[in-house]
């Protein structure tokens, strides 16, 4: 199975159209800048976003992984172990889209 995780500013989160402020810890995590991650939606960026992950994961406190604008290549399950890890989106949302055999879907 092959993932894009395409990150956009497409729809506003129902929270936010409520009037509730969503909690916005810091970055502590950036997929391209640190682990090397191109969002270009052809390059595989597992191992960035699996290394990105498995940091989060080993830190006591957890932390915000941030995905700038991209459409980004995913072949590996992401497993979080720890609380308080995010996977934080560019903008007000992010969708996923899913392609299989050559099939892509929302």
């Amino acid at each position: 199975m092959q993932a894009h995780v395409d990150v956009s500013v497409e729809r506003s989160y129902p929270s936010a159209a409520e009037g509730r402020v969503l909690p916005t810890p810091p970055v502590t995590y950036n997929v391209k800048t640190q682990f090397g991650a191109k969002g270009d939606g052809r390059a595989d960026d597992s191992r960035a976003l699996l290394q990105a992950v498995a940091a989060a994961n080993a830190n006591p406190a957890g932390g915000v992984i941030f995905l700038p604008a991209g459409s980004y290549v995913l072949r590996w399950p992401l497993t979080i172990t720890r609380s308080n890890v995010v996977l934080r989106g560019a903008g007000v949302s992010w969708q996923q889209k899913w392609q299989l055999g050559g099939h892509a879907g929302l």
